[in-house]
């Protein structure tokens, strides 16, 4: 999920309504009350700082959003969807914060395994905003999920890492955090494709190290996509190694939770 929280930080500074609130309380001091706890996996915290986006704003698409990615992160579905189906509700000037919605309400339904809902969300936040490395990252996620066609997988995830090597993020961070988790991803299409472990190896290898540094739910993303693609290979000790430390980065996150759940179901 990526660098949602990462990119939206950027975006919305451009806003007319955040820069009423950053007017009001001062440079990003509000979205940064939520950001730092969110990306250290303090989520109770970052859940309480964001209300004091509604009492500045009321229900923005910016409160949405927030409320309803911590929710998700936190594992409270029926909650997230709640205020996901307000944030797509909004009618958006800007594509791209529409397209941004699309790909959160799409992660909540993916979360939940519903990937039919899930492709929908992702295909419309492609339509608006095709550029975008992650749009086809998203869908190469829902198709591994679904593993009944992995050369869309494969197809989808080449194009992520190719859009995003080149697209202009407008920081470097970005860039990095969105990179690895694309080619996180690709790696675990090209395992289950080709069984290609050396190209596996160089591609996990490059995604650890653009990701370091980053939110705890972006370095637990990368780890367990990482652990799939290992698992594909049947290399079990590497899958068990990546899956363990997604648990350790955000042991109170959807990744960790996910990768215990696939730790142990490689343990049986």
């Amino acid at each position: 999920m990526r660098t949602i929280l990462s990119l939206l930080k950027l975006l919305f500074s451009h806003s007319k309504a955040m820069r009423s609130l950053r007017s009001a309380l001062g440079k990003n001091a509000l979205i940064d009350s939520v950001l730092i706890p969110f990306r250290a996996g303090d989520y109770e915290s970052a859940l309480q700082a964001a209300e004091a986006i509604n009492t500045a704003d009321g229900e923005s698409h910016e409160y949405c959003f927030y409320r309803g990615t911590i929710l998700m992160y936190l594992s409270r579905f029926e909650e997230s969807e709640k205020w996901l189906r307000k944030l797509t509700a909004i009618r958006q000037s800007d594509n791209k914060l529409s397209a941004i919605g699309w790909s959160t309400f799409g992660a909540l339904f993916l979360a939940q395994r519903r990937l039919d809902e899930a492709m929908e969300c992702f295909r419309k936040a492609y339509n608006i905003w095709p550029e975008r490395g992650s749009a086809d990252r998203d869908i190469a996620e829902v198709w591994l999920c679904r593993g009944d066609s992995p050369s869309e997988a494969l197809k989808h995830a080449t194009l992520a890492v190719e859009k995003d090597r080149t697209r202009d993020h407008g920081s470097k961070e970005v860039h990095d955090l969105n990179l690895s988790e694309n080619l996180a991803t690709l790696a675990w299409a090209t395992a289950v494709v080709s069984h290609d472990q050396e190209q596996v190896d160089r591609l996990v290898s490059e995604a650890a190290d653009r990701v370091r540094g980053g939110s705890v739910q972006t370095v637990a993303q990368v780890h367990y996509h990482c652990g799939q693609a290992y698992t594909a290979l049947n290399n079990f000790l590497k899958s068990e190694q990546h899956f363990e430390e997604a648990s350790r980065v955000d042991p109170n996150g959807l990744w960790g939770r996910t990768a215990r759940a696939a730790r142990a179901g490689a343990a049986k």
